[in-house]
């Protein structure tokens, strides 16, 4: 069979590809996932009303919602962004996107990295809201763990934007219900789609989107701006965008 000289994948994670075709086969990968990243961080800023970047992942948006469908005249507790203290795990262009709107609206920025800087043991004890945006490896997998979530303040929320295996579900639900979180706002699960008897359906405190925050209009138009570009390149014997490095996983 002929080699494929390059692959052009839109959200396709690397284990993907390379499952459905073997390394000696896969010369050039191309991935699109960064075409998103503005939307994802928008999401992680506003319960997926990017409208509204002011309110980081304010609790009290549903809440609205829920009081309209009801016709009810109620007001809830705000929460205010300024010196409020978002970890950012992973700072990838997604999570550097993140960072850059956080610190935009006066947010103190801890962004956690792989080769320097605290760890995620180290920094999550500060955090307001741990926003999760690194990409799904071995190293990630299962790292916001038991451990992790318990030394989060109780009034924290998490933001997983990224992968929902990063994330130890159980112990999250555990400390939903316990009230040892102060909420969550998660766009990925262990399973998706999540099951309907899973009990983050109920909860009061979390916001649920469908693996969706990286949805655009704008995304189809990126994604062929960047095909084209990638085709000239590879015509040119020039270096591709976006490469995926099978090595580090992303």
């Amino acid at each position: 069979m002929t080699n494929i000289v390059v692959w052009s994948a839109f959200r396709n994670t690397p284990e993907t590809v390379a499952a459905r075709f073997p390394d000696d086969r896969i010369i050039r990968i191309a991935d699109e996932a960064h075409l998103g990243d503005a939307q994802d961080a928008e999401v992680a800023f506003s319960g997926n009303n990017p409208q509204r970047v002011r309110q980081l992942l304010d609790a009290t948006l549903h809440r609205y919602r829920d009081n309209q469908s009801r016709h009810e005249w109620r007001s809830h507790p705000q929460q205010e962004l300024r010196d409020a203290t978002v970890v950012v795990y992973g700072m990838g262009s997604i999570g550097g996107e993140v960072a850059r709107l956080a610190s935009g609206v006066g947010m103190r920025v801890v962004g956690l990295r792989r080769s320097a800087g605290p760890t995620l043991a180290e920094a999550v004890g500060e955090a307001d809201f741990l926003a999760i945006t690194a990409p799904l490896t071995p190293a990630t997998r299962g790292a916001v763990s038991r451990d992790i979530i318990g030394r989060m303040k109780p009034t924290a929320w998490i933001v997983n934007i990224a992968r929902g295996a990063i994330v130890d579900e159980a112990a999250m639900i555990d400390a939903l219900r316990e009230k040892r979180l102060g909420g969550a706002a998660l766009d990925v699960f262990a399973k998706e789609p999540l099951p309907a008897e899973s009990p983050l359906w109920s909860f009061d405190n979390v916001i649920l989107t469908p693996h969706t925050s990286g949805d655009s209009p704008r995304v189809a138009e990126r994604t062929l701006t960047l095909f084209a570009e990638n085709l000239r390149r590879y015509k040119a014997g020039e270096p591709l965008l976006n490469r995926v490095d099978f090595a580090a996983g992303y």
